[in-house]
């Protein structure tokens, strides 16, 4: 035997070996193959070592007939599952569904902002500088009517605009103290009104005991809208007083109005 004939190894002969599949007793499998090198056009030996795992899966009655089939082609005659020589299987991917929200976050609700000091603003119940449906004495002191007339009598006869002045504190006006009674007054304070009363709906309706002189609802000078309160003049005090017990306590637009006369 020459020396060229025993130095000759399997990875210089020109055919490729078979696939060596060989038993492990500790139930695995030693796969060899063999390929070409394409850099150095010899040949490479590829062993691994595969452990069968068996799992028992519940599938479609159509897949597992399926899986029956004969194969065909390079995998003829081989038997049934993937060929881990010829095709790569990857795990299984898991995928947790992940439901949404079913109720959203409550938005939260926007908040009003305060007045400034500088704002024209009163409120009708404790008299601060903040709007009255947020007087943190509602629940305390209860509807504007309730509460004593010194914060409501100061916003109804302010100095400047076309504020509303009781004929009594006009220039040149009989003083209250030379009235002879009460009954010589014949201005009306209507309060707890809706913020929808118009003058021309108050006047209307205290026409019906006489002529209305004057009708002056109070406004808030900045926002325009009523204040809760207006002031009804009559020319004969008789017909103030007849107004006054016919209408205190008259509903009016959800409301029941408190009817008195004007303070001094």
């Amino acid at each position: 035997m020459s020396a060229a004939a025993v130095s000759k190894s399997w990875a210089d002969e020109d055919d490729v070996p078979q696939v060596e599949v060989i038993e492990n007793p500790d139930n695995t499998k030693t796969v060899i193959t063999y390929q070409i090198n394409p850099d150095t056009g010899r040949k490479m030996k590829i062993t691994k070592r595969i452990r069968e795992v068996k799992t028992r899966e519940r599938v479609d009655h159509s897949v597992a007939e399926r899986k029956k089939w004969a194969k065909y082609g390079l995998e003829k005659g081989q038997g049934p599952g993937p060929n881990v020589n010829t095709t790569q299987v990857e795990p299984d991917q898991l995928f947790k569904l992940v439901q949404p929200e079913k109720v959203k976050k409550a938005e939260p609700e926007p908040v009003a902002a305060e007045p400034s000091q500088d704002a024209n603003i009163v409120c009708r119940l404790c008299g601060g500088v903040h709007f009255t449906s947020r007087c943190p004495y509602k629940a305390t002191l209860g509807a504007p009517e309730e509460k004593g007339g010194a914060p409501e009598e100061a916003e109804a006869a302010p100095q400047t605009g076309s504020a509303y002045i009781a004929p009594h504190k006009r220039a040149g006006a009989v003083p209250r103290a030379t009235l002879d009674n009460e009954t010589e007054n014949t201005t009306l304070r209507v309060s707890n009104l809706s913020e929808d009363v118009m003058e021309e709906e108050l006047r209307s309706l205290f026409a019906h005991f006489g002529h209305v002189n004057r009708c002056h609802v109070v406004k808030d000078r900045d926002t325009g809208r009523n204040r809760g309160f207006a002031f009804v003049t009559f020319d004969m005090p008789r017909e103030a007083e007849n107004a006054c017990k016919r209408l205190n306590g008259y509903g009016l637009d959800n409301l029941i109005m408190r009817v008195e006369f004007s303070k001094k």
